[in-house]
């Protein structure tokens, strides 16, 4: 059984910050832990 990670996701600009809190297989990507984020339904 793959062991679990949590990452934290942040993005900021001068007026809005966001930051997403995310659990991830062990070995998960950076793309992924984007999308798990939610983080592209922002735009």
């Amino acid at each position: 059984m793959p062991a679990n990670i949590r990452v934290e996701v942040a993005y900021a600009l001068p007026e809005k910050q966001y930051l997403q809190r995310v659990t991830l297989d062990e070995g998960a990507t950076v793309e992924q832990a984007i999308i798990a984020s939610g983080l592209l339904a922002l735009a």
